[in-house]
């Protein structure tokens, strides 16, 4: 299967990648791009131990659809799982729920490999047994033709060859019940929240799934990294600030470098992703590529995520647009950007002078004592550990 960013290989890679945590490198077999082999104890395994029913309550992407509501029987109907009549599961989160209820008695494979195959106008993903024919029970066979829209965003284009005219042609993609599961475990997992009817979503790039398949990177280790990004992001998405983008990758940089120290780890790559459901279908509003390397001086990174965190005065009063340090504020999250993500020293120097006149603008008002203190406590501690930059 194609390393690629399209959404739903990013699900599907994202959801092995859940699975892989539970499994010793020892004990992988076959992950690679090509053909990807898991066990059906594996992805139980990870069910168990790794998905939060607070969580999946959470996960509010809903299906679309009549074509949705019967992927959903189908799904329902190969991994055996009975359900009320009268229960109409509308949210992903609630299927994922439904499944974590019954994971121990579902009817899967015992070896999923996940691979792709084109046959006519459709692509399979999974269904090595469907193709060949190997597979007796034709119930079985109809019941696990999975299409969910989530999985059809941008009608599969890409396979790339001077030996097929797949091009630029759009393949309609069914996927088998395990690998639906698989990308399942990989909505869940890159979840963040909703905010304005947006879904937002953080996945590792493709690069960066290559290097963890490969062994280069642990698993384990990437996700915790990767967690902490998300709980971040949680907290700057739900307050709306107006410079978005520059808020985001200026605290995800500072809280990753922290992150990367901790854990050792040199390099991190992943996407931000921003969806909405539009009528019967699913549009990615934006992919935000997100790239960290790690830097020296841990002690500032450490001072600068605090002083960035989303509950800290500075990003509190930037939350509110007519407050009277509102522009220099503004500045000093450029700076801070300059500094962290662009690797500008001047950039430290700005965001502390325009903390500076934050501070002057607001000492001499009595009801903003308590925020002029808090800038003050802010600046001589930036102000210290410049000094030994």
């Amino acid at each position: 299967m194609p390393l690629d960013g399209s959404l739903r290989n990013l699900l599907i890679y994202e959801g092995l990648l859940f699975i892989l945590q539970e499994v010793p490198p020892t004990q992988r077999t076959g992950t690679n791009s090509e053909r990807l082999t898991i066990t059906r104890g594996d992805l139980i395994s990870a069910l168990e131990k790794h998905v939060e029913e607070e969580k999946i309550k959470s996960l509010n992407v809903s299906t679309v659809g009549k074509n949705d509501r019967d992927s959903v029987l189908r799904l329902l109907n190969s991994l055996e799982i009975e359900r009320k009549k009268e229960e109409k599961l509308t949210k992903y989160g609630d299927i994922i729920g439904v499944i974590l209820e019954n994971c121990r008695n579902i009817r899967i494979s015992h070896r999923i490999e996940l691979g792709a195959t084109i046959k006519g106008k459709n692509l399979f993903i999974d269904y090595t047994n469907v193709i060949s024919k190997r597979v007796d029970d034709k119930k079985r066979v109809a019941d696990g033709r999975i299409s969910f829209q989530l999985f059809k965003t941008e009608r599969y284009k890409g396979l790339t060859s001077t030996e097929h005219p797949y091009t630029t042609k759009q393949l309609t993609t069914y996927m088998s019940p395990e690998a639906t599961l698989i990308a399942l475990l990989g909505l869940y997992s890159s979840f963040i929240t909703t905010s304005d009817n947006i879904h937002y979503m953080l996945f590792f790039s493709p690069e960066e799934v290559g290097s963890i398949l490969a062994g280069d990177k642990d698993v384990r280790t990437m996700f915790i990294i990767k967690e902490a990004a998300k709980s971040l992001l949680v907290d700057i998405i739900r307050k709306k600030y107006s410079e978005e983008l520059v808020v985001v990758e200026t605290l995800l940089n500072a809280k990753i470098q922290e992150a990367m120290g901790q854990q050792n780890v040199r390099s991190l790559s992943l996407i931000l992703l921003k969806l909405a459901r539009e009528g019967q279908t699913y549009k990615i509003y934006q992919q935000l590529p997100l790239n960290f390397y790690k830097r020296e001086s841990p002690e500032i990174w450490r001072l600068i995520a605090e002083v960035l965190s989303p509950s800290e005065v500075i990003l509190s009063r930037l939350a509110k647009n007519d407050n009277v340090e509102y522009n220099n504020l503004l500045s000093s999250i450029n700076g801070f950007y300059r500094y962290v993500v662009l690797g500008d020293r001047w950039g430290l120097y700005l965001a502390i002078r325009e903390l500076q006149h934050a501070y002057i603008k607001v000492r001499s008002d009595e009801k903003a004592r308590n925020v002029a203190q808090r800038y003050l406590r802010l600046l001589k501690s930036l102000q210290y550990l410049a000094t030994r930059l």
